[in-house]
């Protein structure tokens, strides 16, 4: 069995990978800046849990020591200025590939965005020509450029894989139903390519499995608007208000909410690219010769089985207590 390094080994869509790898057999390392976060995988056996950053070479070392894939997950994952995410984005990427063809591994498997392109009524393929309206965006191409011609000079196998909208039980939008009332950036009538956490983390592992490499976009069957995910969202919870906030409002809030990165210089989610992100129209063109290639069958090929699953893994904010819910009724 391989031997698997990933970057982001914490984050939403690494602690839906990681398991999944474990229970198939393999032997996972994982890089993480802070080892308090391992703590998601204790009951894991876990080849190794390395600390480091994906700036600091020594670190970058020691985890790709004997390695044979790298799923490269991780980096800052938020739509703040480019010279707060290029570092990580692009010079870490750079570094970690460096260190990779240095110790001969075999596979890069990068997940890159569709942020990559721009907004647009026609179908996105890998044909599409890359237009990214955010820096976030312009980062993850920079940073598949750089990979790109890293890999070329090597033996290494690199597959950037560009991806939409993932969502399951554990990402900000379902954590934040507790709260009843969703402010939205926009009018929610863009339509938007979308997939489940769980069909992504199992994607990943056909493509390695599969040795596929080379840039690939993909999405589940069934591209919607904002206003048509949230109204399946309040079908299966109705406590959710979402108030769908024009965008040039939104895009006020966001300059104030700058105030607060002047004062404690922490990541924020609340920028103007959040709100031009939302906004954006961007739709996958069919992937079922890509799925057939991979031998892969979505298990949610559509947010309207996807929502049910992650909600019913948050069953603790669809339950309400008997007495409650006649309160409210």
């Amino acid at each position: 069995m391989e031997k698997i390094l990933i970057t982001g080994a914490t984050g939403f869509i690494g602690s839906e990978l990681v398991p999944l790898l474990v229970q198939q057999g393999y032997k996972v390392r994982i890089l993480t800046r802070r080892p308090s976060r391992a703590a998601l995988f204790e009951e894991l056996p876990l080849e190794s849990v390395i600390t480091g950053d994906l700036l600091d070479a020594a670190s970058l070392e020691k985890a790709v020591k004997d390695i044979d894939v790298i799923f490269h997950l991780g980096g800052r994952a938020t739509f703040e200025p480019l010279r707060l995410i290029r570092p990580s984005l692009v010079h870490g990427s750079e570094l970690l590939m460096q260190k990779a063809i240095e110790a001969g591994v075999k596979q890069f498997i990068y997940t890159s965005s569709l942020l990559v392109y721009g907004t647009s009524k026609k179908e996105i393929n890998v044909s599409t020509s890359p237009q990214p309206q955010l820096d976030y965006g312009r980062a993850k191409l920079e940073a598949e450029q750089v990979l790109e011609s890293l890999a070329k000079d090597s033996d290494i196998q690199l597959s950037c894989l560009r991806l939409p909208h993932i969502y399951g039980a554990k990402d900000i939008l379902f954590s934040r139903l507790a709260e009843g009332i969703n402010l939205l950036p926009g009018r929610g009538f863009n339509t938007y390519s979308h997939l489940h956490v769980e069909d992504t983390a199992n994607i990943l592992i056909e493509f390695m499995k599969k040795k596929m490499a080379g840039t690939h976009v993909f999405a589940d069957d069934d591209p919607m608007t904002w206003r048509r995910f949230y109204s399946i969202i309040q079908k299966h919870f109705p406590q959710l208000k979402p108030v769908y906030l024009p965008e040039s409002l939104a895009l006020l809030g966001t300059y104030l909410m700058r105030l607060r990165y002047l004062v404690d210089r922490s990541p924020f989610m609340q920028s103007s690219g959040a709100v031009i992100g939302f906004n954006l129209n961007q739709i996958v063109s069919s992937n079922q010769t890509l799925y057939d290639q991979l031998g892969y069958k979505l298990k949610y090929p559509s947010a309207e089985q996807g929502i049910p699953a992650s909600l019913n893994a948050k069953v603790v904010f669809r339950w309400i207590h008997p007495v409650k819910d006649r309160m409210a009724a």
